[in-house]
């Protein structure tokens, strides 16, 4: 490669820069594998009669051919962050901006590079090839151009193997994730891929997983699950998640998750948006959602090997007292395939003060179901033995305002015989550390609040969670 060349190669940087970071870090692992599947290229007879593979083929051009798989997402840099990474859940709108970075990637390369005249460099005509083409498909299904076998440019046919096999790494759809993206692979050889440099893929197998392993820190993704909510940038409402902590060693139990909404900029809590919320009638609508969303959630924990006995969801105010909610919750479960023991549903403290017929009926038929019950911020003098004797395996959190009854010795008793029947307590949103001890005295197993940490996204806290197995 010419100085020239190399020199223009070197200002991409600043715009490479601009990429959001897990682009940046998939480009570089692309131009890795890259660099190895061509150099095998190079080495095997294939294309002997097709002169413009052949011209490529050179070793001579293995640091362009290497640049080129580092910087083929080139064309993102003018592509919205929320953009850049393919999703199913794109509307035919959103996958037509994605779509676009291939077509960009030349805009760039000719506005960059075309000023100065090397742009009829021959190497650099390689590098618009990966970067346009690397989206085509050996069917003629891929985009921008439709392109069908040998009409793709072989360096984008290779460079689609490499960016495809280390998006399939990234899913990690099972334990073994570098074995299970070479057969995908395999498999789409003919329909996705040219078949004849799958076969090449294939030699270069343990150069292949050499990389990947130095890589396996940043390969430590999130596994691929069915989901039934779509997540998508504009939604407007969504869960967050906090631990909830076993008391005397710390450990996790599980996750409670909080319904929040998007008003205007700003994200609320369902206290600042309730009354709107029953006003237009959306409690049924939206404790159908969160139920579902919470179950995609667990299934995405379990998938990533996240220890999680259960995930207690907060849903609006009224929808537990529906008639034949459980029904409804019954045929949640069977659809998404969570195991009832691993849903819990915080019954709202204004619900469970009007201990409707409706509410208890489904309160009942759901813990006959298997689904745990968390009544949410009780107060000592709100609850009694009648209430918690059926209550056996359920949970109750204790409101914040309890602390000046912590004292009392009616407290003691009440908290003592919810223990006896067989009811977990949980403490909620207690900071002083004297009310805490206090409560574990009188059998509060479980902690929720600031001593668990503070509410997070789905996404967020997976990723945090997948760093600590790594880092274990």
């Amino acid at each position: 490669m010419d100085d020239t060349l190399r020199r223009t190669f070197n200002s991409i940087d600043d715009t490479v820069k601009s990429l959001a970071d897990d682009v940046q870090a998939h480009s570089k692992r692309v131009g890795e594998y890259l660099d190895v599947l061509f150099i095998q290229c190079c080495m095997t007879d294939i294309y002997l009669d097709d002169a413009k593979a052949r011209v490529r083929l050179r070793e001579d051009h293995r640091n362009v051919i290497s640049l080129s798989g580092q910087y083929h997402d080139l064309g993102k840099a003018l592509v919205p962050e929320p953009y850049q990474t393919w999703r199913e859940d794109f509307s035919p709108e959103e996958t037509a901006l994605f779509r676009r970075h291939t077509q960009d990637s030349v805009r760039l390369i000719d506005t960059l590079f075309g000023a100065n005249k090397t742009y009829k460099n021959v190497e650099l005509n390689f590098f618009r090839e990966v970067c346009e083409s690397h989206h085509e498909r050996w069917d003629g299904t891929g985009f921008p151009g439709h392109l069908k076998g040998t009409n793709i440019p072989i360096l984008g046919r290779m460079c689609a193997i490499c960016d495809c096999f280390d998006h399939y790494v990234m899913e990690r759809r099972s334990e073994t994730p570098f074995d299970d993206a070479m057969e995908r692979i395999q498999a789409e050889a003919g329909t996705n891929f040219d078949p004849e440099i799958v076969e090449v893929f294939k030699t270069a197998r343990p150069r292949l997983r050499k990389i990947f392993s130095a890589h396996i820190e940043k390969s430590r993704v999130v596994p691929t699950t069915d989901t039934f909510i779509r997540r998508t940038v504009s939604r407007p409402f969504s869960l967050v998640y906090r631990p909830i902590l076993e008391r005397k060693n710390g450990n996790r139990s599980g996750f409670e998750a909080s319904m929040r909404f998007r008003v205007r900029e700003d994200w609320k809590t369902y206290e600042e948006v309730a009354p709107l919320i029953k006003r237009e009638k959306l409690q049924n609508d939206l404790g159908s959602y969160f139920i579902l969303e919470a179950c995609d959630a667990i299934n995405r924990f379990n998938a990533c090997s996240i220890p999680c006995d259960y995930v207690a969801v907060e849903i609006p105010g009224g929808y537990m007292s529906r008639k034949a909610s459980e029904k409804e919750i019954e045929g949640i479960l069977k659809d998404t395939g969570v195991e009832p023991k691993q849903l819990c549903l915080e019954v709202p403290q204004e619900d469970f003060l009007k201990q409707t017929k409706g509410l208890l009926e489904n309160i009942a038929d759901l813990q006959s179901l298997g689904v745990r019950i968390l009544f949410k911020d009780m107060l000592p003098t709100e609850l009694t033995v009648m209430d918690a004797k059926d209550f056996d395996g359920t949970y109750i959190s204790i409101g914040q305002n309890s602390q000046e009854l912590l004292e009392d010795p009616r407290t003691e008793r009440i908290y003592a015989s919810l223990a006896k029947a067989g009811a977990v307590l949980l403490s909620n949103n207690l900071d002083r550390k004297k009310d805490r001890a206090a409560l574990s005295k009188l059998g509060v197993t479980l902690q929720m609040g600031p001593v668990s940490g503070d509410y997070e996204g789905e996404d967020i806290l997976v990723d945090r969670e997948l760093k600590l197995q790594v880092g274990a």
